[in-house]
Formats: C-alpha cells, structure tokens, sequence
C-alpha cells in the first residue's frame, strides 16, 4: 500500500479529531444535561422531604400545645356534651359496645372530650348518619371515610379504647395526612 502524503494524513487526522471534538461536546452536553436533570430530580426530592418534615413537625407542636393547654386550663368549649347516643339501635356503637366497657378509659375519656366543635358531628354522623337537621351541612366524604378507617384498621383499638374514641382518632389521623398531602401539593403547584 503506498504511503499517502503527509498533508493528506493530516487533513484526515484535523477532519477526525474535529468529529470527535463536536460529537464529544454533543456527548457531553447530553451527559451534563442528564446530571443536571438527576441533581434537579434530587433537590426536587430534597425539598419535598424538607415540606413533609416541616408539616409534620407542625402537627406535632399543635398536638403537643393541645395536650399542654388542655392538661392546665379546663377548656371553655362545651359541645363535646353535645354527642348524645344515635336515635338508631342499629348504630355502631350497639354493635361494638359502649365505651363504658373498656380496657383504658382515661384515654378513650381524653380523646372523646378532645371532640369539640365540627368534629362533632362528622363524629355522629361517621357513627349513626344523618340523624338531626342541622348535620346536613357537613358533606359525607370525612364521615365515609372515618367510618372506613375505624372499621377496618383501627378496629382493633375499639375493645380498648371505645368505638366513638376510635372514631375521634381515625378522624384526627385523615386530617393530618390531609394536610401533609396538601402541604406536598401547594409546594409542587406553580406559583402565579
């Protein structure tokens, strides 16, 4: 094979290199673009989980401030005597028992007095349904699925606690992860 000339060789080579210099920088641009985009997924997640831990500490201050206030100052709020028994005897609360027949009820006494304002009816309502006039302003969707909750996961707290005492904690636990739920939303909408 005869030698080619020199200036040939070269033009080749400057040709190769030059391809190799603008594919590299394509290649490397696509590599950086996709480090960028995983470091961009990476604050994305970093943030969320700064949101949820921020919302929950939240709900554990609130909590614990309740608890506090509560142990110190009798409350002045009184519907918590407003839940009376259902009209119904088909209820609930016929079916698992009163709350007087329980293994601890200076908890199931804390949590029932803990319900207070709207929560009493979304309480009575998860319990015997629409009973009185004035519960049809709450819609059912809380009610259904505190009902939901406390008929199938916390079922078990019932022969301890009570089942209106278990309803009041399934209650408590959907507004929370509501709120952590809402908290994660309103950081990911885009803000106008």
């Amino acid at each position: 094979m005869p030698l080619q000339p020199l200036h040939q060789v070269c033009s080749c080579y400057v040709c190769f290199s030059l391809m190799l210099r603008v594919n590299g920088s394509k290649l490397e641009n696509k590599m950086s673009a996709k480090v960028d985009q995983n470091q961009n997924q990476m604050s994305e997640t970093n943030h969320i989980g700064r949101v949820l831990r921020c919302a929950l500490a939240s709900r554990i201050i609130i909590l614990s401030l309740i608890v506090m206030w509560r142990s110190l100052v009798s409350p002045y709020d009184t519907s918590a005597s407003l839940n009376p028994d259902c009209l119904s005897l088909n209820s609930n609360t016929a079916y698992f028992g009163s709350s007087k027949h329980v293994l601890m009820p200076w908890i199931a006494s804390s949590i029932e007095k803990s319900i207070v304002w709207d929560s009493v009816y979304f309480i009575h309502i998860a319990e015997c349904g629409y009973e009185y006039e004035q519960s049809y302003a709450f819609l059912p969707l809380l009610p259904i699925l505190i009902s939901m909750l406390t008929n199938t996961v916390l079922r078990p707290l019932v022969p301890l606690i009570g089942y209106r005492a278990v309803l009041g904690l399934s209650g408590y636990a959907i507004n929370n992860v509501a709120f952590l739920l809402a908290a994660v939303y309103f950081y990911k909408s885009p803000s106008s």
